[in-house]
């Protein structure tokens, strides 16, 4: 296996991992009170993970183990960093979005603003990540690939949370009436992409 097919394959385990850690005590509504601060620990943990996975390798790929440490962990920490940032930036885009169009629910408006709300933390969380390697061409690529994946995942999101919709409200017992929480496998495919992304 070559090193950047491995690399990728280890980032996006890393999202993988972050999102079998948390998914299983989501909230089953995004109207409950206790959702704005999971999905905070969500992101901030996603981001530690790729960071120390993808720093970890790169440490790694030079040699030794004490840069595989120091490497994880500054890829820990500079990734949390990179993505609060872009946890905040994409928070406030997105509300941007549905106030402006006057209209929440519409999916085209939806994808927009997810759109808007994934690509800067991607693109943090990869610029941060790629600043553990201190260089500037690490902090360039990891935005970039951070970018792209965050973009592709917010375009994905709900398009396939409407395509689980149904299966997720009936085995929840819950009425369909768009209070019912099934961004479970949007946030799966997020976290692999953003991992996947940023290390490559």
């Amino acid at each position: 296996m070559g090193q950047i097919l491995f690399k990728t394959l280890v980032g996006a385990v890393a999202g993988l991992l972050a999102w079998v850690l948390w998914e299983p005590s989501a909230p089953t509504s995004y109207m409950d009170a206790a959702w704005v601060r999971w999905q905070l620990l969500f992101l901030t943990t996603l981001a530690a993970f790729i960071g120390l996975a993808v720093g970890g390798v790169n440490g790694w790929t030079k040699g030794s183990k004490v840069h595989a440490l120091r490497e994880g962990l500054l890829g820990a920490l500079f990734g949390t960093l990179g993505g609060g940032m872009g946890i905040s930036l994409g928070s406030e885009l997105m509300s941007i979005a549905h106030h402006a169009s006057g209209t929440g629910g519409f999916y085209g408006i939806d994808v927009a603003a997810r759109m808007l709300a994934l690509t800067p933390v991607g693109l943090f969380l990869g610029a941060g990540i790629g600043a553990a390697t201190l260089s500037l061409r690490g902090v360039f690529q990891g935005a970039i690939g951070g970018g792209i994946a965050g973009a592709i995942a917010g375009g994905l999101f709900d398009t396939i949370g409407k395509m689980v919709a149904t299966a997720i409200i009936l085995a929840q017992h819950t009425a369909p009436n768009g209070v019912a929480e099934v961004g479970g496998p949007s946030r799966a495919v997020m976290a692999v992409l953003l991992g996947a992304g940023i290390a490559l």
